[in-house]
């Protein structure tokens, strides 16, 4: 299995706490995980992106990803150029919709609405990537507590 997951949006919305713990869960699991951050800005505002490239046979590193979890329209319509044919984005409704033409022009993607309020995007966000990848949700809950009791 070799997978590019790929979460994208401003400081301050819970980007950092998504790729935190999606990559916390992978390692518990055994595979191998290499990511990369990229910020755009360190105060709110900006688009900023972490990359994960999780595998079962070793370290693997792409260019392109698979998953796409976007928190705002600017970030997804920055990395839909990124995404891998057959890829899959994950959005909160309001930004599917901001993002219809463009998203249009991918016939080969695949796109998952999240009905949520933005305030908990980084969690609905990571339950629909758990139900897409088939995590197990105890995992997801015992890591959601560690993260989210310390905070």
């Amino acid at each position: 299995m070799k997978l590019s997951v790929r979460v994208t949006g401003p400081a301050g919305l819970g980007v950092n706490s998504l790729a935190h713990i999606i990559g916390s869960i992978t390692a518990k699991l055994g595979y191998f995980v290499l990511s990369d951050l990229e910020y755009e800005s360190r105060i709110k505002g900006g688009v900023n992106y972490f990359d994960f490239h999780i595998s079962d046979q070793g370290e693997y590193l792409s260019k392109n990803v698979d998953i796409i979890l976007a928190f705002d329209k600017n970030s997804l319509l920055q990395q839909i150029p990124f995404l891998k044919s057959q890829g899959v984005v994950i959005a909160n409704t309001r930004v599917l919709k901001m993002c219809k033409k463009d998203l249009e022009t991918r016939e080969d993607i695949q796109t998952i609405a999240l009905e949520s309020r933005e305030k908990f995007d980084n969690v609905g966000l990571l339950a629909l990537f758990g139900k897409l990848t088939q995590l197990d949700i105890n995992l997801i809950t015992e890591e959601l507590e560690d993260v989210f009791a310390k905070k």
